[in-house]
């Protein structure tokens, strides 16, 4: 591997030092090697740096298979009007950031609540039209559209909309239609091997305004 001298004054990174180190060299001789350092040929070391007791990749560590035993089927909930809300994210819209950019945001919007059309019909909601969704914590007002691909009793709403928030310094994205799936999502709800929030499978009402 070579190393050169940077024009712009920086520094090698504290990897490159290490690398310099090991070949016995340190990065105060990069200036005087017009020509880079030549520590010889990369070597495999990816084993040798793996922070398991094992020095194998562990993929069924022993946290996780504990949770993934607590996991149970969900079971159909007493409430029948009682729905799981899961998330989605769109090609043009991955991040929040996306809704500030002209290019990404035209077009059809994207911010509509999936629904099966089994579960418009009972609920007596129409395509299109816009309802309430409502979760333990809070509510918010979207429009539905029906689709084949969420199954009966689960609905579907993208993340990264709700802009319409003092502060945000972003106006184009002001602009785009959409409520917040945090909005319905608690803080005291977590996936315990990660500490991430749990923002799938939330219980939701979804009803006509």
């Amino acid at each position: 591997m070579q190393y050169g001298h940077n024009s712009t004054g920086n520094h090698p990174s504290l990897r490159h030092r290490a690398r310099l180190r090991a070949s016995g060299k340190e990065w105060q001789t990069l200036p005087a090697a017009e020509q880079g350092i030549d520590s010889g040929p990369l070597r495999p070391s990816l084993l040798q740096r793996l922070e398991t007791q094992s020095g194998m990749i562990e993929t069924a560590p022993e946290l996780l298979m504990q949770a993934l035993a607590t996991l149970v089927t969900p079971t159909k909930p007493d409430d029948t009007k009682a729905l799981l809300l899961i998330g989605r994210r769109d090609i043009r819209s991955n991040n929040s950031w996306m809704h500030n950019s002209p290019r990404l945001v035209k077009g059809n919007p994207r911010h509509h609540l999936l629904m099966h059309a089994e579960d418009i019909q009972s609920r007596g909601l129409n395509e299109g039209g816009k309802v309430r969704i409502r979760s333990s914590v809070g509510e918010i007002f979207v429009e539905i559209k029906t689709s084949t691909e969420v199954m009966p009793g689960v609905v579907c709403l993208p993340h990264g909309f709700g802009h319409q928030r003092a502060g945000l310094k972003m106006q184009r994205a002001e602009k785009v239609l959409g409520a917040s799936y945090n909005d319905l999502t608690s803080a005291n709800q977590l996936d315990e091997p990660s500490g991430n929030a749990a923002l799938n499978g939330v219980r939701v009402w979804v009803e006509a305004v």
